[in-house]
């Protein structure tokens, strides 16, 4: 993972590299606020589909940034579906499996990248002089994406069983960050690091699961956007929407423990505007979320929840949300969700909690049975 400025630079470095058509859509999507984190991926997968262009000879280009318009016109979706679909499915390296083959959610992702830009090239830019669009034909219009097999069900299953699920659960996993993990037989260096860190990492899981953000969210958050006074927060989401958001009690106090030592024990600069800080070369600098994920992964797998993840903090939040309040409007206005349909998730996950819950009271009551007198 990498921060906003990794991605803004990686992004302002590597444009150079591709045709005027691609350059012109990154600027037509900073204009929309598209974050560069998304960006970077679009680059990504951009530069992925010129590389097949080359390689299938569909272009006479030495350079995908000389591919041309014309040759992206000359498309034809057989060629799409049959090569390029199974190019990325079968054949491209994935970093995280270190191995070759994408899951079809990616595969999705993907072809939404390149469908995005095939719109703006069909549909919204157009030729100065002839005022005509760049593409006449859209190939990417026609493909289709593939069919993800889980059913809601499944997917609230899967959230389940990797979730934090009810009050207790949850005060269990903060005080176990708190205390309990640095009772579980660490070496000298992690016990070290643990003691080093155990305040700010407490308040990183206490403000997810109070107010369910994302961790690219924690990431962006400034010290000098929080008011321990007053209980706020304002934070940047997706899409860069400005929000202001009130904290519980109990993050609160994680918060402000951190705080305490935030500067001194990280030696951290006057000018350091990022909340959460890690110690490297002996000063204070920004934690990344990556960083962030792997220190919410190595509690959990400690905790014994070797399946969850800082992603999977925002879905206990959101679970315990609807527990409590049982609206789904509000939920999806917590979340940040675009579609309440997304949202709606939670209810069955609830659901799920409901079944297991009647199946323990059976499991009591099972061995009681009342005969009617003959």
């Amino acid at each position: 993972m990498h921060t906003k400025e990794q991605d803004q630079i990686y992004v302002n470095e590597n444009i150079v590299n591709f045709p005027f058509y691609v350059k012109e859509y990154v600027n037509y999507c900073r204009s929309k606020k598209k974050s560069y984190s998304t960006l970077r991926g679009y680059l990504l997968d951009f530069e992925i589909f010129l590389n097949w262009m080359m390689k299938e000879n569909l272009t006479k280009a030495d350079t995908i940034k000389n591919i041309s318009l014309d040759e992206l016109n000359q498309l034809r979706l057989k060629v799409i579906n049959e090569t390029f679909i199974p190019y990325i499915a079968d054949e491209t390296y994935n970093p995280i499996s270190k191995k070759l083959g994408t899951m079809d959610s990616t595969v999705n992702r993907k072809i939404s990248s390149i469908s995005s830009l095939f719109y703006y090239l069909s549909n919204i830019a157009e030729n100065d002089d002839t005022l005509e669009p760049y593409l006449i034909r859209n190939v990417m219009a026609k493909v289709q994406h593939r069919k993800i097999k889980d059913t809601v069900q499944e997917k609230a299953k899967r959230i389940r069983t990797s979730i934090l699920f009810g009050d207790k659960e949850i005060e269990a996993f903060r005080q176990f960050i708190a205390d309990g993990y640095g009772h579980t037989g660490l070496n000298k260096i992690a016990m070290t690091r643990y003691l080093q860190n155990r305040e700010r990492d407490l308040a990183i899981v206490s403000i997810i699961i109070s107010n369910g953000l994302r961790i690219e969210e924690v990431e962006g958050m400034r010290v000098d956007r929080i008011s321990l006074e007053d209980s706020i927060m304002k934070v940047t989401r997706k899409g860069d929407k400005e929000r202001t958001l009130y904290f519980s009690e109990i993050a609160k106090q994680d918060l402000a423990t951190y705080l305490d030592i935030r500067k001194q024990r990280y030696n951290t600069p006057d000018d350091e505007m990022s909340l959460f800080i890690t110690k490297q070369n002996n000063q204070g600098v920004a934690m990344t979320k990556r960083a962030m994920q792997l220190m919410v992964s190595k509690y959990a797998k400690a905790f014994g929840k070797i399946d969850l993840s800082a992603h999977d903090l925002r879905h206990s939040f959101a679970t315990r949300f609807h527990a409590k309040v049982n609206d789904v409007v509000k939920l999806k206005e917590a979340m940040d969700h675009d579609n309440i349909q997304t949202t709606m998730i939670y209810t069955h996950v609830l659901d799920d909690e409901m079944k297991n819950a009647i199946a323990l009271v059976d499991s009591y009551t099972s061995d009681y049975v009342v005969h009617n007198a003959d």
